[in-house]
Order: structure tokens, then sequence, then C-alpha cells
């Protein structure tokens, strides 16, 4: 290995360290989950529909739920069902490599918003707040594990996705994490195009609006590559251009969807009213304080330096409010513990870190820790 790599390499060393403290917590809490349902079987309904999908893909059946049958996209995660795929032809209990692929994938996401975003010390109110703002969600554990759905690759990938955003230094991780995200869920088209956008604010915060345009290029293209990719195979082989799951499920009233999601929201924010109105008040205050000044000056020279501008919590705060609207649009969904929210949960641990950290008071170390509290 090259010296740069080897130095960049110790450097990070404590990243293992903080990946295997988060393999260890969701791994208790999955064990505690598992026996509170009184050892239940692993994946849901909704599961073993791509397991059908996996196995007959396997036989050399096709795409088909049914041997033989009509072609019906009847399931929501291409790029999931890859992984079923793999997990069928490779090991015997398929369902055991699924469970330890999601907390891998997964914990390795969260390590990696804790270090690169959050606190690289290990003891430190920063850690210990974003560790129990994670394991003090049961529901998030609960999807996160046992279900053996799409939502912990899902998680996974906003994490990262959101991760390389705000750090705002590699077109080329940007692009490479779009395709997933666009592959993973419907959302995805729409998270894809928000976080390019916010990744192109980033740099436009750091080397201006010109170096902004050129470091969105390779990722807008790749965006558009793989729509155009996912939609062209999709009315290939099933005939149509949206999932059939779509045409089912999607009522075409929008105001009826919207009226639905907005319930949603609700019981998303009586599951626990406190965090999440701290998380509301703190990205609306994120965006109030940051985005009509960004706008000014976004077409400026860089503007890394301008005091009024928090950049990176303005960044933050539009991704909490797209994670709290998404949901909004689909009109919310009919499985227990609001799974289409639980993705984002860690996600929006950040807002409330970047109000803590902003605040302007004479004492304020005593709020953070009067907040921690």
């Amino acid at each position: 290995m090259s010296p740069d790599l080897i130095t960049k390499l110790r450097e990070h060393r404590s990243f293992v360290v903080h990946f295997a403290i988060v393999v260890c917590l969701l791994s208790i809490g999955s064990w505690a989950v598992y026996l509170l349902f009184d050892k239940p079987e692993l994946g849901i309904d909704d599961a073993r529909i791509f397991f059908v999908y996996g196995e007959n893909i396997i036989e050399g059946n096709g795409i088909v739920f049914n041997a033989g049958g009509e072609r019906v996209e009847g399931f929501t995660s291409p790029f999931f069902l890859l992984l079923v795929v793999a997990a069928f032809a490779i090991f015997n209990r398929p369902e055991i490599y699924l469970l330890s692929l999601n907390l891998l994938i997964i914990s390795g996401a969260i390590s990696a918003l804790w270090y690169f975003e959050i606190s690289k010390k290990l003891i430190s109110w920063r850690s210990v707040l974003f560790l129990l703002w994670i394991v003090g969600a049961p529901a998030y554990i609960v999807w996160m594990s046992l279900p053996l759905m799409d939502a912990a690759i899902w998680s996974a990938i906003l994490i990262f996705s959101a991760v390389i955003t705000l750090r705002a230094s590699s077109p080329v991780l940007m692009a490479l994490c779009i395709i997933p995200l666009v592959l993973t869920r419907p959302e995805g088209i729409i998270w894809g195009l928000v976080l390019i956008l916010l990744f192109g604010a980033g740099v436009a915060s750091n080397l201006g609006a010109s170096e902004a345009r050129r470091a969105v290029r390779l990722p807008v293209s790749v965006y558009l590559l793989t729509i155009v990719a996912l939609f062209g195979a999709r009315l290939v082989y099933f005939g149509f251009l949206l999932p059939n799951t779509y045409y089912a499920k999607v009522s075409p009233d929008i105001l009826y969807n919207l009226r639905q999601g907005f319930v949603y929201l609700v019981a998303f924010f009586a599951s626990n009213p406190p965090a999440l109105i701290v998380v509301l008040w703190a990205s609306i205050a994120g965006l109030v304080f940051n985005l009509p000044e960004f706008i000014r000056n976004v077409t400026s020279l860089p503007i890394i330096g301008e005091s009024k501008i928090n950049v990176r919590y303005m960044i933050i705060s539009l991704i909490a409010i797209t994670g709290l609207s998404i949901p909004i649009l689909s009109g919310g969904d009919h499985f227990r513990l609001l799974r289409f929210y639980q993705p984002v949960w860690p996600l929006l641990f950040l807002p409330i870190l970047a109000l803590s950290m902003t605040m302007k008071l004479p004492n304020a170390s005593a709020v953070r820790y009067g907040l921690f509290i």
C-alpha cells in the first residue's frame, strides 16, 4: 500500500472502534426485540414476496411471482432484490445472511455518520447523545432487523449519501451514491435530486458557483442515466413505466394522498413528541436563518467565511425537512411503527446538534448540556 493510504488508515483507525460499538449496540437491540416479540420467524409477509421473486430468479423462471405466470413487478426495491437473489444463490439460510447484512451495513452507515459528522471522540456529549438517540428508538431497531425488508439498506444508503453531501468534496463518491439511491426505493428519485442540489450548495459555499456547476455534472449525469436505465428496463420487461405496486396502491386523488400523508406525519410526531418537536424547530431555524442569505449570495464569490451563513446547518435542515416531507406525498403507509419514517431517524439528530452548536448564548455549553439532559 502507498504511504498516503497507510497514513489515512492510521488517521481513521478509531472509526473501527466506532463501528464495533455500533455493531454491538444494534446486535443487542435486535436480540432484545427478537425476545420481546417472542422469537418470531424472520421476515414479514412483504419480505416473503422478495424471497419468492429471488427463488424464481435463481430457478431460471425470470422476475415473476408465479413460475410461468405474468411478469408483475410486485416488489418496491430492485437493488434489495439483487441482494436477496445473492442470498438465495449462496446461502442455505438466506434469512440469517440478510439479517447479518442489514446489521453490518446499517452499522457502517451509522458509524460513518457518527465519526465524520458528529464526533471522532468516543467519549463526548455529542457521541453519548447520538448513541442514546439510536438505541432509544425501538421502532428504528425493529425495522432495521427482524422484518428483513429494504428499510435497513435504504436507511444505510440515505445516511452514506447524506455524509457525502455534507462533506461536499467528491463528485465521484456522490455519483456512486446516486445509483443505489435511485434503485433502492421509488422515492430515491426525489432524494437523488435533492441531495445533488445540496451537494452543489456545499461546493458553492467553499469554491463558488462556477465550481459547483462543474462538480455536479457527474452526479447529474449518473442520476439521469440511472433513471433512464431503470424506467427503460421496466418498460421492456414488465410493460409499465412504474412498478405494478404503484398502480395497485397509490390513489389518483392527490388531495386524498396528502391528507393521509399528513395524518401519517402527525402519527410520527405523536410517537415521540419531545424529540421530534425539537427536530422540527431546529430544522425550521436552520432554514430561516441561513437559506435566504445563501440564495442572495449563491451566484457571487465563495461564501466561506460569511459568518451570517451556516451552510452546513442549512443543508442539514433541508435533509431533515425532505425526510419528513416525502412520506406525505406518498400518503403514508399501513405498516405499524411508521416504516417510512424510520430510515431517516439517525439523520434527524443532525438539526438538533447543529442548533445546539450554533447557539450564541452566554452559557451556550450549559444550554447544550441542558438539551442533553
